[in-house]
């Protein structure tokens, strides 16, 4: 395994075991549950695709932004934003895609949640969730920090950059429950 790759695992794991309990406890199935988990998804990247710059062809949150706006949208609820927005001091690009493009293989787990449901609205909001099993750019990342090499001070910036992203999604779930999205209307889920 690759040395930073080891290093990060390591070094968040204790950030990205809080994140999973946290995100795991949303049903999938229902739209509640998947409502409330795209509005994580889309709050964090939404703040954290704008501090990334460069190193394109590792990355595809503006996609994915794209794709949790439309899911937003399908059912029914507000695209969300900040009540108070995270610090926006520039982070390492690589610590930031770590975690973003290793997050397509958490959903990869939770898809199978979101298959099981019988909620047409559910089914309807599909994007994120479906392209979340496509781990192309996860292996791109790999590839990329194997052909690489980083001075302890890069990697311990990349190491900041990661635990920061865990830390974003983490203030995102955070804001959910004190908005208290679950009180929101919803309008129509699918309109064909």
């Amino acid at each position: 395994m690759n040395t930073l790759r080891h290093v990060l695992r390591e070094e968040t794991s204790a950030a990205h075991t809080q994140l999973d309990q946290a995100l795991i406890s949303y049903d999938l199935s229902r739209k509640d549950g998947l409502t409330k988990y795209l509005t994580i998804h889309h709050l964090a990247r939404q703040h954290l695709t704008k501090m990334l710059s460069g190193l394109e062809d590792l990355r595809d949150d503006t996609a994915r932004l794209e794709d949790l706006s439309m899911d937003l949208s399908v059912l029914g609820a507000p695209l969300p934003s900040w009540i108070i927005p995270p610090d926006k001091t520039p982070k390492h690009p690589l610590g930031l895609i770590y975690v973003m493009a290793g997050s397509s293989l958490g959903s990869k787990i939770l898809y199978k949640n979101w298959e099981s449901s019988i909620d047409s609205s559910v089914k309807c909001a599909n994007r994120f969730v479906t392209n979340a099993k496509n781990n192309d750019i996860w292996r791109r990342f790999l590839a990329y920090i194997e052909r690489n090499e980083f001075s302890s001070e890069e990697t311990e910036d990349i190491i900041s950059a990661a635990n920061y992203c865990f830390a974003v999604f983490e203030a995102a779930n955070n804001q959910l429950k004190v908005k208290a999205y679950d009180r929101l209307p919803f309008g129509d889920a699918c309109s064909n």
